[in-house]
C-alpha cells in the first residue's frame, strides 16, 4: 500500500466547496438516487463548514458534535454546522490528543462545541459495545455522488445513505467496509462479496459523517468517516475502493470527558488552550445570522496546500 494515498485522499474527502450537498457514491443500477435517500432520517448528521472547505459531522449532544480529526485541523477561523435549514456556530472545537496526522493510527476524530444548543433534532447514540465487524451499517455524510462505475463526478441535494458490512477491524480498531460491484460478485476482497440494496463508498465531503449499526433495535453511531484508500490507484470511490472509519466505542471515554468540559472557560475567543483532553481552538469571530455557503472557491487551492502539508508530516 502506499501510505501517501491514503493521507492524500482523507485531505480530499474533507476540503469540499460545492453550493450543493449529496453524499456517496452509489450502484450503477439503481434507478434513482431516491433509492438511498434513506439518510435524510439521520437528521442528527450535519453539514460542517470551515474556511475553505466542507465536510459532516454528527450530533451526539445538544451543544455538541463529533467529526473527524482532519476536518479542522490547523483551523483557527469560523465554523459552523448546519442541520436541516438551521445553522449553529461553533464556539471551540478540539481534536483527540492522540491525533497527529496518521490515518491508521485510529485516532481521527474532533469535538465542535456549539455556542448554542441545538433545537428539534435528537442527538445519535454512541455504540459502546464491542467488535461491530460484520454487522450490516448505514453510512449518512455530505459529501459528491456518483456511482461505482464512474465514480464521484457531481452534488445531489439532500443527504444519502449507503448501507454496506463492516468487514474487517483494520489496525487500531479501524472500521473497514469495500465497496462491491453487484455485478461482478464483489471486487472489494473484504470480508462479504455480496453488494447490499444501497451499496456504495463514502466521498469527498463525508468526513466527519457516521457510520451506523442496529443495537437491540436501536440506532447506534459506531464510526465516524476517515479515509478511502484506492485501491485502483484512481481517487473516485468506485467499485472496489475501501473506506475506513474511526472506532466510537474505542473513545468513548475520551467524548464523554470532553463533553463534559466547559471550554467558556479555557479563555477568551481566538485562543488555543492545551488540555488534558487536547488542544481547544476557541472561536474569535460571532456571527447573528450566518447564509448558506456560495460557490465553490478555491477548492484546487485548498486541496494542494493540504496535501502538501500532510505529506511533509509524513516523510
Amino acid at each position: 500500500m502506499v501510505w501517501s494515498r491514503w493521507i492524500a485522499l482523507a485531505l480530499v474527502l474533507a476540503a469540499w466547496t460545492m453550493a450543493s450537498a449529496g453524499a456517496a457514491t452509489i450502484r450503477h443500477d439503481s434507478r434513482h438516487a431516491a433509492h438511498y435517500r434513506i439518510g435524510e432520517t439521520f437528521p442528527s448528521v450535519g453539514r460542517v463548514t470551515v474556511p475553505g472547505a466542507r465536510a459532516s459531522g454528527v450530533l451526539i449532544a445538544p451543544d455538541w458534535v463529533l467529526t473527524a480529526g482532519h476536518v479542522v485541523d490547523d483551523v483557527d477561523a469560523l465554523a459552523l454546522v448546519y442541520f436541516g435549514k438551521h445553522v449553529y456556530q461553533a464556539s471551540a472545537w478540539v481534536t483527540h490528543p492522540g491525533w497527529d496526522g496518521g490515518l491508521l493510527k485510529g485516532r481521527d476524530l474532533a469535538l465542535i462545541h456549539l455556542a448554542e444548543p441545538v433545537k428539534d433534532v435528537a442527538p445519535s447514540e454512541l455504540h459502546r459495545g464491542g467488535d461491530p465487524r460484520g454487522a450490516w451499517s448505514l453510512s449518512v455524510g455530505y459529501g459528491l455522488t456518483g456511482n461505482g462505475r464512474n465514480g464521484f463526478h457531481k452534488s445531489s441535494l439532500g443527504a444519502l445513505g449507503i448501507t454496506n458490512y463492516i468487514d474487517q477491524l483494520g489496525a487500531n480498531g479501524l472500521l473497514m467496509s469495500d465497496f462491491d460491484d453487484p455485478g461482478r460478485g464483489g471486487v472489494g476482497g473484504l470480508g462479504s462479496s455480496v453488494a447490499t440494496a444501497r451499496e456504495g463508498s463514502i466521498a469527498p465531503g463525508d468526513s466527519g459523517g457516521g457510520v451506523f449499526i442496529r443495537v437491540d433495535g436501536e440506532r447506534r453511531l459506531a464510526g465516524i468517516h476517515s479515509f478511502v484508500w484506492p485501491r485502483d490507484g484512481k481517487f473516485d470511490s468506485d467499485y472496489g475502493d475501501w473506506y475506513g472509519s474511526t472506532s466510537v466505542s474505542r473513545h468513548a471515554d475520551w467524548i464523554d470527558r470532553v463533553l463534559a468540559s466547559d471550554p467558556s472557560s479555557l479563555g477568551p475567543g481566538g485562543s488555543s488552550v492545551s488540555t488534558g483532553l487536547g488542544e481547544f481552538r476557541l472561536a474569535a469571530t460571532s456571527l447573528s445570522t450566518v447564509p448558506e455557503p456560495g460557490t465553490a472557491v478555491g477548492l484546487a487551492v485548498t486541496l494542494g496546500l493540504w496535501t502538501r502539508r500532510l505529506r511533509r508530516r509524513c516523510r
